[in-house]
């Protein structure tokens, strides 16, 4: 299996290991540093991989037309069912195939861009953004006293640059 492929089941298996500890009631809880809740983060991150999923069959990755899926924002065992989805659909996966990528690209006013990418690009962006979130959701556990035995939301770059301080000492 492709190395990026791999490497996005493996943020998908992080994000599964996050679930399994959350009851629905924490699932749903607002975080004390914005409102937002785990499902939010969830549904937001899943979002971007189903653009993908579709930019994939059309050509036209449009991540300024996300999903936002209110069920899996709230649902923690249909959110669970979506990232096995999401897992399988990856190992199918060419990632050598060119796509066009659509996204907003300021704040003050709506600007699209469309860019030339690749499945490779994209799935290494969709990762990373996983990442990105899942660290936020690494602090909100902290905060509703969910210990978690290994760490996630960790960028694997730092992640290595970790493993490098720790071979040193």
């Amino acid at each position: 299996m492709i190395e990026i492929i791999k490497a996005n089941i493996e943020t998908l298996e992080e994000l599964e290991y996050i679930l399994n500890k959350l009851t629905p009631e924490s699932y749903q809880q607002i975080g004390p540093f914005a409102d937002y809740s785990i499902g939010r983060h969830l549904r937001h991150v899943v979002g971007f991989y189903l653009a993908l999923q579709t930019g994939e069959t059309s050509g036209v990755a449009d991540y300024t037309v996300r999903q936002r899926d209110n069920v899996i924002e709230t649902d923690l065992d249909k959110a669970k069912a979506q990232i096995i989805e999401l897992k399988d659909w990856l190992q199918a996966q060419k990632t050598d195939k060119n796509i066009e990528v659509v996204t907003e690209i300021q704040q003050s006013q709506t600007v699209n861009l469309k860019v030339s990418s690749s499945m490779a690009r994209e799935l290494a962006y969709v990762s990373e953004h996983c990442v990105h979130h899942m660290a936020y959701i690494g602090l909100m556990l902290k905060t509703m006293d969910i210990e978690l035995e290994k760490c996630v939301g960790i960028a694997p770059s730092t992640g290595t640059h970790l493993r490098q301080q720790q071979a040193q000492a």
